[in-house]
């Protein structure tokens, strides 16, 4: 059985890839134990800047594939959602593949439209991707050790009704980090 670290989300600055804007942008090593072996896996969050070019980022982030995809997506709302979505994915993956280079880590889309990552230099990693309002979540991993992630915006008025879908282990990183008493700034981005 596997066991992975789970480590409180704080803020703090990453560096910037180049000249250009990227929304900003935080990630975090994860450690996951299986027996003795030690293995990597990473944590994204990035935050949606309104003021951006969604063209310019597309241009700045997305590989081929990923850009003719995003051509034929009709809707601003769903583009943001998309770039934002693999600007995470490919900062989670960045350190684990050691490419400072973002259109060089593809994230293709599978048969059930889940990521795929396409980084012919290094092979072996999967990504999981999640949204919530105008965050977006990305958790990369080996794919001999799948994860996901889901993230919600925790509401008030459901907070009862999402504790009552929890482990007692998730109900206990939530009381850790005292969400309850500010459930506007809380997310949960959780998985056993």
């Amino acid at each position: 059985m596997a066991a992975w670290q789970h480590r409180r989300l704080l803020f703090c600055p990453i560096r910037h890839m180049s000249s250009f804007k990227l929304p900003r942008a935080v990630s975090w090593p994860l450690t996951i134990q299986r027996g003795d072996a030690q293995l990597s896996a990473a944590l994204a969050v990035v935050f949606d800047d309104q003021s951006l070019a969604s063209n310019d980022l597309a241009r700045e982030l997305l590989g081929p594939t990923e850009f003719a995809y995003f051509s034929t997506l009709p809707f601003g709302h769903r583009r943001q959602a998309y770039l934002l979505g693999r600007y995470a994915a490919k900062i989670a993956l960045r350190d684990l593949l050691q490419e400072s280079d973002l259109r060089i880590i593809e994230i293709a889309r599978g048969v059930f439209d889940q990521p795929i990552v396409l980084f012919a230099q290094k092979q072996g990693w999967g990504v999981t991707i999640s949204h919530a309002d105008s965050l977006a979540f990305a958790l990369a991993f080996p794919t001999g050790h799948p994860m996901g992630i889901d993230a919600e915006r925790i509401d008030s008025t459901c907070f009862e009704a999402i504790l009552s879908q929890l482990s007692k282990r998730e109900i206990g990183w939530i009381e850790t980090a005292n969400v309850e008493h500010k459930p506007e700034l809380g997310y949960c981005a959780l998985d056993e």
